[in-house]
């Protein structure tokens, strides 16, 4: 097995906010929606269930995040 020292000080993402704010970020870096999902597990540790129910909510319409609140 190998060790990589930089992978374990990637952050958690597990709350619903953090996950919005770091996709918020990687798409005003140009990142599209295909690519999302493989940069920030890159990056951080996400929780995926919440990342998916994130997602679904955005595309739905149903959640809205303005760099401060949520809205549901």
């Amino acid at each position: 097995m190998h060790y990589i020292p930089e992978d374990c000080l990637k952050p958690r993402l597990t709350e619903r906010v953090d996950i919005l704010t770091a996709v918020d970020i990687l798409r005003s870096r140009g990142f599209d929606q295909d690519d999302l999902i493989s940069e920030i597990t890159r990056l951080f540790y996400v929780d995926l269930d919440e990342y998916n129910l994130v997602m679904r909510r955005l595309a739905d319409g149903g959640l809205r995040y303005d760099g401060f609140t949520i809205h549901e």
